[in-house]
């Protein structure tokens, strides 16, 4: 009785390597598996070594199956990657935007600090501007410019990148503060010099108009600036 151990391995023909690899050309190495798996339920022992050669085929082409996906995931993630630089350059103009809104705006409260006269009368109204009382020059013209470069250095920092744990939460609550702020300011001014609600009837009608047509605008533009930056900054960081 001849023992089944000591045979020699057959080795599949030539032809039949030739035509497994065509197979596998045509359905790929994950059908091709599927295939195996098909042929093995079937039951029939004759396919036993093509289902074999098969698998082998399968096992040579799958590192190949592995390269390509690994190439796409590279591929995507530098799209993701160039995708993200795109918004943090956009969320950083808004930084740079609030920052030349801030420190335009603080230079126009220095000039009138200084005794320029250009556009107070109509800011202020004629008769602070023509008296300029004291508090009037150190507390709405002084103060109101250097809280202008505070707020300008917050925007600078709205849009720094790497900034955490405390800081960051400070720059995003003075951020959207400021943001607030401004917006209720401009709208609410707007809203109560278009309405004729009672309290601003002594505001004389040059005033009255660039205060609708120019201050108040100015302020709501401030305030979606500042509260785009607020934002930017806070997505970015809520990204990482």
């Amino acid at each position: 009785m001849i023992d089944a151990d000591h045979l020699p391995p057959r080795r599949p023909s030539p032809s039949r390597s030739r035509s497994t690899a065509g197979v596998l050309g045509e359905i790929g190495p994950l059908q091709g598996l599927a295939l195996v798996r098909i042929i093995s339920a079937s039951g029939i022992c004759q396919c036993g070594d093509l289902a074999l050669e098969i698998s082998l085929e399968c096992l040579r082409r799958l590192p190949a199956v592995r390269h390509c996906g690994a190439r796409g995931r590279a591929q995507n993630s530098h799209k993701s990657g160039h995708g993200d630089k795109l918004r943090s350059s956009g969320s950083r103009w808004h930084g740079y935007l609030a920052f030349g809104w801030a420190t335009i705006f603080a230079g126009v409260h220095f000039f009138w600090a200084l005794g320029g006269e250009d556009g107070l009368d109509i800011s202020a109204g004629k008769q602070l501007a023509v008296e300029r009382p004291d508090w009037f020059v150190v507390g709405g013209l002084w103060a109101v410019g250097f809280l202008c470069l505070a707020g300008a250095l917050v925007a600078l920092g709205l849009r720094r990148r790497g900034v955490h744990g405390r800081p960051w939460t400070l720059l995003k609550l003075l951020g959207s503060g400021i943001g607030v702020l401004l917006l209720v300011r401009g709208i609410g001014v707007e809203t109560l010099l278009i309405t004729g609600a009672s309290g601003v009837d002594g505001v004389s009608s040059a005033q009255k108009f660039w205060t609708l047509a120019l201050w108040n605008p100015w302020f709501i533009l401030g305030g979606v600036l500042f509260s785009l930056a607020a934002w930017s900054f806070g997505k970015e960081m809520a990204g990482e």
